[in-house]
């Protein structure tokens, strides 16, 4: 029974050291993000996102944390937090998550997808778009500080 335990147990290892090695390897930096987004669009891109927050913007109870100074740079990588974990994030660090996280570097997993922004003139809808790579945190436990 030995070698079976000692091959249960080395295959566990394995099995721990390819999932660290996937994390490593799914780690991507916006720009990297924002290439494979597009590249898979309108599908949406897996990984680790790793990114300085460059400024915050809050509407509609949506908390966004930009990797960019200017949210419509094509080099941005938006952060989307819904309301609720906005909420659980606020309790969590003690002040809004848009004041919290400016400044900080993070890193964020889940799924990169570029979305189409479009825009409204006095209310209407008008032939204007660009492009947008958002990844929505779906876990507080998703988006982590970076020493």
């Amino acid at each position: 029974m030995r070698p079976v335990f000692a091959g249960i147990m080395i295959a566990g290892a394995l099995s721990m050291a390819n999932v660290a090695l996937a994390d490593q390897a799914a780690l991507m930096t916006p720009s990297q993000a924002i290439e494979k987004a597009a590249d898979a669009a309108p599908s949406a891109v897996p990984g680790i996102f790793d990114l300085q927050v460059r400024s915050t913007w809050k509407q509609d109870g949506f908390v966004y944390l930009y990797s960019d100074v200017d949210y419509r740079d094509k080099s941005n990588l938006t952060i989307e937090i819904s309301p609720v974990l906005a909420a659980a994030l606020q309790t969590k660090y003690g002040m809004p998550p848009q004041e919290f996280f400016y400044g900080k570097h993070i890193h964020v997993r889940g799924a990169a997808q570029r979305k189409k922004i479009t825009f409204f003139y006095h209310g209407h809808l008008i032939d204007r778009f660009f492009y947008q790579t958002h990844v929505e945190l779906r876990d507080p436990a998703s988006l982590e500080l970076v020493p």
